[in-house]
């Protein structure tokens, strides 16, 4: 019986990773930036606009920026052009 519970457990889990990696994001954003270096641009994707929009801009600055003040101070500016797709 103790077999029985915990095959059925291990079985539900995995139902749930599947389930959980199916639905998947519903929103991606492309957010670009620019900085002394040039413009930049990112893709993320998020359950809604406002937490793929910060990984984009997140991303974006990370990549243009040479050292951690400037990215601080990228993710600060309003982004040159921000595009979702739900």
């Amino acid at each position: 019986m103790r077999i029985l519970w915990t095959l059925l457990g291990v079985a539900a889990f995995i139902g749930l990773l599947v389930m959980t990696t199916l639905r998947g994001s519903q929103v991606e954003c492309e957010v670009c930036v620019v900085t002394k270096t040039g413009g930049h641009c990112s893709k993320a994707s998020g359950n809604d606009r406002n937490e793929a929009m910060i990984g984009a801009l997140r991303a974006a600055c990370g990549t243009a920026a040479g050292a951690m003040d400037d990215e601080l101070a990228c993710t600060d500016r309003a982004p040159q052009r921000v595009t979702c797709e739900p």
